[in-house]
Order: C-alpha cells, then sequence, then structure tokens
C-alpha cells in the first residue's frame, strides 16, 4: 500500500508542480496569497489493518494577512470520477457511515499562517469489501481568499492489502546473496562484516546441518517444490547457471548449465540431470514455476508447471534413492547458491515451499495459490514466504522453525501481489 500511495502522490505533483508554482504569480511579479492543503494530497488505508483510524488536514497560507481566514472543508464525492480518471482506479465512494468529520470549518488568524487540523475519523473499516477500492475526497469549499486549486482536495483511499506486498531481492548489486536454513540458537555476523565464511556459511557454525527439524525434510521419495521468482537477468558466465535452491551434487534445481540455454530449466540430481527443452522460464516478470518428483517404480517422473501450465511431457527419470536435503554435502541446502558463490540468482524470490506429496495440476492452479497458502496444509514441510520486510533472516510459517539466513542484508524489494486487474 505505500507503494501504491508513494505512486499516487508522486503522479500528482508532477502534473500539478507548475501550476503550483505558478498560479499565484501577478503580472506584476508578486504573489497571490493563496490558501492551501499543507499535508498528504493522497492518504492510504489498508482494509484489512485497523477497525477504526483517524487522519488530519492541514491547512496554511503562504503569507501572513492582517485578518483572519476563514476556511470550511466538506466531504466532495464529486471528484470521485475524476480521481479514477486521473489514477487509473475504479474506486467506489466511501459510505458515509464510515467516516465522520465533527469540525468543518477552521480559522488562520490574522498574523499567522497555519489553522487548527480537521480531523476525519473512520471507523467499521473491516467491513468494507477488501476486493474494492474505496475513496474519499475532502475539499476545501470556501474561504475569504483564492484557494490553490492543486492542494484544495485530500483524498483517503481504502483498499484490499496484496497477498504479497515485499519480496527479497538476492541478485545485483549484491552480486551474490543468498539463503541457507539456520536454527534459532544461531546467529548471523554483524552484517557491516560478516564475520568469517566457509563454503557458504558462518564459520562459527561449524560443519553440522542447521536444520531446526531436518526429519520434515529427509526421506522424501515424493516431493512438489514452488517459488515464486523474478529474474532480472540471466546469467552469461559460470555455464550461464542461475540457481533457484537445492543441494550440488544431490538435488539441485537451477536454471541454465553447460549444453542448455541459460533460460531453461534443469533438475540436477544424481544419477543424472533432467531436463526439457520447453522447461524455458522467462525473465522480467513475476513466475510461478512448481517441479514435482516421484521415486515410485511405477510413476518414476518428473513434472514442471509454469504459472500453472504444464511445460512438456512428464520426464522419466531413474533415481530410485529419496531425497535428503538436511545434509552437508557441498556446503548443504542453499536458495540462491550451489557449487560457488558466483553462480547466484539474479533477481527476486517469494514463496518458496517444499511439500512431501506430488501436487495435482487442480491444486497448483486454485485461485491465488500462486501467492498463499494455508500454512497447515497437507504434506507442506517448508514455507518461507519471504515477507519479513527488513533484516536477513526468513522465518519458515510451518511451524517446523526451519528458518533462514542470509549471506548478506536482504533488499526488500515492495511489489503488489498478485497485480491489480488479474484474476
Amino acid at each position: 500500500m505505500k507503494q501504491y500511495i508513494n505512486s499516487l502522490l508522486a503522479l500528482f505533483f508532477v502534473t500539478f508542480c507548475a501550476m503550483s508554482l505558478t498560479s499565484c504569480r501577478n503580472d506584476d511579479g508578486t504573489f497571490e496569497n493563496k490558501v492551501f492543503i499543507n499535508s498528504d494530497i493522497a492518504v492510504g488505508f489498508l482494509i484489512e489493518t485497523e477497525e477504526t483510524a483517524e487522519a488530519v488536514i492541514r491547512t496554511r497560507i503562504a503569507q501572513r494577512e492582517v485578518q483572519n481566514i476563514r476556511i470550511t472543508y466538506r466531504e466532495n464525492f464529486t471528484l470521485v470520477d475524476f480521481f479514477n480518471q486521473f489514477y487509473f482506479e475504479d474506486a467506489i465512494a466511501l459510505p458515509r457511515e464510515n467516516f465522520e468529520i465533527p469540525t468543518t470549518t477552521v480559522n488562520i488568524p490574522a498574523g499567522a499562517v497555519a489553522a487548527d487540523d480537521i480531523v476525519v475519523y473512520f471507523k467499521n473499516i473491516t467491513d468494507l469489501n477488501s476486493d474494492l477500492t474505496y475513496v474519499l475526497p475532502v475539499s476545501i469549499v470556501d474561504a475569504n481568499i483564492p484557494v490553490l486549486e492543486s492542494q484544495r482536495t485530500t483524498y483517503f483511499v481504502f483498499k484490499g492489502a496484496a497477498l504479497i506486498n515485499v519480496v527479497a531481492g538476492i541478485g545485483d548489486p549484491q552480486r551474490g546473496n543468498w539463503l541457507f536454513p539456520m536454527r534459532p540458537s544461531l546467529s548471523l555476523a554483524d552484517p557491516e562484516d560478516n564475520g568469517a565464511w566457509n563454503n557458504g556459511r558462518p564459520t562459527t557454525w561449524g560443519a553440522g546441518q542447521s536444520w531446526n527439524t531436518p526429519d520434515v525434510i529427509n526421506n522424501l521419495s515424493a516431493l512438489t517444490v514452488e517459488a515464486l521468482i523474478y529474474i532480472d537477468e540471466f546469467r552469461d558466465h559460470e555455464a550461464g547457471i542461475t540457481t533457484i535452491l537445492g543441494i550440488e551434487g544431490n538435488y539441485l534445481i537451477r536454471i541454465g548449465d553447460g549444453g542448455i540455454p541459460n533460460n531453461q530449466l534443469q533438475l540436477a540430481t544424481s544419477p543424472a540431470n533432467i531436463t526439457h527443452s520447453d522447461w524455458v522460464i522467462p525473465s522480467n516478470r513475476w513466475v510461478h514455476i512448481a517441479l514435482t518428483w516421484n521415486s515410485d517404480a511405477d510413476e518414476r517422473t518428473v513434472q514442471l508447471f509454469i504459472d500453472g501450465v504444464r511445460r512438456g511431457p512428464a520426464v522419466p527419470h531413474t533415481r530410485t534413492a529419496a531425497v535428503n536435503w538436511a545434509t552437508t554435502g557441498n556446503g548443504g541446502f542453499f536458495i540462491g547458491r550451489s557449487w560457488n558463490d558466483a553462480r547466484w540468482f539474479n533477481g527476486a524470490i517469494s514463496e518458496i515451499r517444499i511439500w512431501n506429496r506430488v501436487l495435482t495440476a487442480e491444486e497448483i492452479n486454485v485461485r491465488n495459490h500462486f501467492y498463499f497458502v494455508e500454512p497447515d496444509s497437507e504434506g507442506l514441510v517448508v514455507y518461507w514466504r519471504f515477507n519479513e520486510g527488513e533484516g536477513s533472516v526468513v522465518m519458515d510459517h510451518t511451524g517446523n522453525d526451519n528458518h533462514l539466513g542470509a549471506r548478506r542484508p536482504i533488499v526488500w524489494r515492495p511489489v503488489e501481489l498478485p497485480p491489480p486487474g488479474s484474476n
């Protein structure tokens, strides 16, 4: 929501900057005194957050007057259509039962430049439909000096929170950030120097595995791995490899390799690597991938779904062993790192899930499944949402406490997913 409002404000001020700077100037070069709103032109609220809220409107004039200035405010629903056209929204008027403006008239005393605040109270916010956008325009409707038109109205906007509002950027400018399992008893070094590191992890952790609940990610004879990813740019060195997650030489999901395009997904596993020419991953947009794997003798196949659509056939494989991710071979399990530090992930990542069963196409395509699942879903053993918004630790939401630590501070990117208007 913060990103949405910042964009709204930016658009407003780009459009009206020239008007604000020139509309007060008289022919003789002096400025005509005008009254204007001196607080945010657009203020955003999330419907799910609080039952009640309040906001203030501040009023000023450019220069002192010898007389009292009287200013009157009113809700101004005639501007709903303007708001929608100007900000490319489809908002409706905030119902009258959801707001109150007890005092609508304020004064700027002679010799002063500011008035007391107008306070707007909002109530029963959670009763609003989170699938809709609501707007309350409040305007200066009367004053005994001219009003600066570009700052006559404040818009109070209510909308539902996006399912995903922040994601983890682990590519540039770090050129090699990555994540790894981290027991709650462990801690990262000072982010300023990160301490001593060995094979991708803090040296002080020793060689032991760092999963808090390793049993849930071992002995997986069937699994589904899901990830919501945004590739800024595919790699052109280190065999063109972009690492998603796993363990090098054991079970690793990556993009690119020697002999295949640098945008083609590959499952690198013993005894053989598995890929298909239809497993092409787009860049510069959000992509949901779901890879399913089964070691049953009667159904020993790998399937890849990209944005819910299976790409290529179910590819057979010859591995009979279960997947064990709580091991320390080749440095152990990483997100965004594999053989060495140079095979990093250049982009942003969210919603990584590991299941101990094969999800069906129908399950993968349930509405909003790309962006959220219930943490207690059947067979869900690890669930990293990447929605912390700060710090370098990513929490496991399943209750197994298999949290992640990051090599460097994560760059948290504001987003709105699913995108507005999508199904």
